[in-house]
């Protein structure tokens, strides 16, 4: 069943004239619009939205039914995606992105190739899918979650990043960034750290940053659960909403599933590097503007000194 909000969307898009929907540089606003909306879908209509994102070039080139069995969504759904997006069926919608991989082929694209029968479109569609997930940060809701999350850790006494594995990473750069901006911050390593010794001072006035993504980790989940039962707050970047520390978080920041077999860490690192930008514009609203009161005020005339009479 397609909400009201989704059903003006279909409406909306059945304006666009049929010669414009067939155009094949009509992709890119589809894979825009995917990117910005993906979060408002129903699940099946994401997951099949996730698959084109991921794949435009299968998009053209398998049938409708291996598209549904790779997406892990019936037939019937990609009927329903291609008809959200405002296309009569999953027909047109597969010719337009036919003649968009033809269009390129056409332009004399330069195509290297490798063992593994890689070519130039492969790369380009490996750094369109970053680049789409990446802006999709800035979109709704995201952009209410960056900024609660933002305002729980500047207003923190201290910002301790969780991470284990390869999040630990960016949980570290995270904290490298923070202390520049002049806060107090440091890293949990989940998989090395005992919850209980390292975060046994921790309390309402500190904030936890905690990086959990699939498959997640009982360790990460463990201090949250912890620090929350002390009183701090916690902010959260997942990659589904799914995702058991919802129940301990303020604050839940959502990047990208990956589709591919490793974890991808643009996205990630992104959210981060968002979340240090926005704590840092926070510190400086917050901060007395003594200078610029001072020079507001009016000068009172100079007034001569008198000399003592003797």
């Amino acid at each position: 069943m397609i909400s009201g909000n989704v059903a003006k969307r279909i409406d909306s898009d059945r304006l666009e004239s049929s010669e414009h929907r067939h155009d094949p540089g009509h992709v890119g606003q589809i894979l825009k619009k995917l990117a910005a909306e993906l979060e408002l879908l129903p699940g099946q209509l994401r997951a099949a939205a996730r698959f084109v994102l991921a794949n435009p070039k299968d998009v053209a080139l398998k049938t409708m039914r291996e598209q549904a069995g790779l997406a892990g969504v019936s037939h019937s759904t990609m009927v329903r995606f291609a008809e959200w997006l405002g296309f009569g069926g999953y027909t047109e919608l597969k010719a337009v992105f036919a003649d968009w991989l033809r269009q390129n082929a056409d332009n004399g694209s330069e195509q290297v190739s490798f063992s593994s029968e890689l070519t130039s479109a492969d790369v380009e569609n490996a750094a369109d899918w970053l680049r789409w997930e990446v802006a999709r940060l800035g979109a709704q809701p995201n952009i209410e979650r960056n900024l609660l999350a933002a305002e729980l850790l500047a207003g923190a006494r201290r910002v301790i990043s969780v991470g284990i594995g390869p999040q630990l990473a960016v949980a570290n750069h995270f904290t490298e960034v923070l202390r520049s901006l002049g806060h107090t911050a440091f890293v949990f390593d989940a998989a090395q750290q005992s919850v209980t010794h390292g975060l046994k001072d921790i309390g309402p006035r500190d904030a936890i940053l905690a990086i959990s993504m699939e498959p997640f980790t009982k360790q990460t989940l463990a201090v949250a659960r912890y620090a929350r039962r002390r009183g701090a707050q916690i902010v959260a970047i997942v990659d589904c909403l799914q995702s058991p520390i919802e129940q301990y978080a303020q604050a839940i920041i959502v990047t990208a599933q990956s589709e591919s077999r490793f974890q991808s860490m643009a996205p990630i690192i992104a959210s981060v590097e968002i979340l240090a930008a926005l704590v840092e514009q926070s510190t400086i609203s917050s901060q007395p503007k003594e200078y610029d009161v001072a020079r507001s005020l009016p000068s009172e005339p100079r007034r001569s000194r008198s000399v003592p009479s003797t």
